[in-house]
């Protein structure tokens, strides 16, 4: 791998071995998609996810002096339609996956908002193609935050959990920062006897925001710009109206549910909209044979 670059969150002898095994993951990323068996005090992978994930990505959880790190590979493996791994291609040039969730990840950190905790990132040329890995912490959590919503959950919490959620989305507005890629199943639910907490991941989309905070536009664009920061996160109705009460107490909760609802349907990629149309169709036709 020409040109490799590693950006770490500590001191980088202290996981030498992680960035090791790193490296040889991103150099044979097609060998690492079932458990390696590691000498005893080494990096072991056990457990990987890969075809499930889209163009280019990897996921291996790896066990390390008793304790679990999750390994995020980018790179192109022949396994997609070529307009997808075209697109991968393209991001991993444009963008550097590994470097932004790295640094996403990092950034949330800052503004003390619940987030995987990263660890390092590595990144090179492979040929004509750039791979990357970001490696941070496991997160030990049963739910996705959307898996939450939906099972039997008990008065108390469900106002705790939007209590957290409200914390969260407002720290994210007072911000210069907003998460492009925010909903429901990109946030974790780690729960105790007691309580619960939630955690932030895919951490690739955290943007500087360079509208919502100046002081000469109008009011209500300045309010449409924040609420379409939060387009992807889509509670049911009930639990919607409930959230904005909390993120915005001060304003009119149903004037800014409509506009939020009107957000929420827009498209700005086309061909995610046809494809959106076709999977409603499909879904009424087999609802009709039924």
């Amino acid at each position: 791998m020409a040109g490799l670059q590693i950006k770490t969150c500590c001191d980088a002898n202290e996981i030498a071995a992680l960035l090791e095994f790193g490296q040889k993951l991103l150099e044979q990323p097609n060998q690492a998609e079932q458990p390696v068996i590691a000498t005893s005090g080494q990096p072991n992978i056990t457990k990987s996810l890969n075809k499930v994930l889209r163009a280019g990505h990897q996921l291996h959880f790896v066990h390390y002096k008793g304790q679990e790190y999750v390994f995020k590979v980018f790179a192109d493996l022949n396994q997609h339609s070529r307009g997808r791994r075209l697109d991968f291609f393209l991001q991993s040039w444009l963008k550097n996956p590994a470097r932004r969730s790295y640094q996403g990840a990092y950034t949330l950190q800052k503004l003390n908002i619940p987030a995987i905790q990263p660890l390092a990132c590595l990144w090179g040329r492979y040929g004509i193609h750039r791979r990357g890995l970001f490696i941070y912490e496991s997160v030990q959590a049963e739910y996705s935050l959307k898996s939450w919503l939906e099972s039997s959950l008990s008065e108390e919490q469900m106002e705790s959990t939007l209590n957290l959620l409200s914390q969260i989305t407002r720290k994210l507005e007072a911000s210069n920062y907003y998460f492009a890629d925010l909903k429901l199943s990109n946030i974790l639910v780690k729960t105790t006897d007691k309580d619960c907490q939630l955690v932030l991941i895919d951490t690739d989309d955290i943007l500087k925001s360079p509208y919502k905070h100046l002081k000469w536009l109008p009011e209500p664009l300045v309010e449409t710009i924040k609420l379409w920061h939060l387009r992807r996160l889509k509670p049911d109705s009930t639990l919607s109206k409930r959230l904005m009460e909390k993120h915005w107490p001060e304003k009119n909760t149903l004037k800014v549910l409509k506009k939020w609802y009107a957000l929420r349907n827009i498209q700005t990629n086309p061909i995610k909209l046809i494809k959106r149309k076709l999977r409603n169709n499909h879904a009424k036709k087999t609802k009709n044979q039924v």
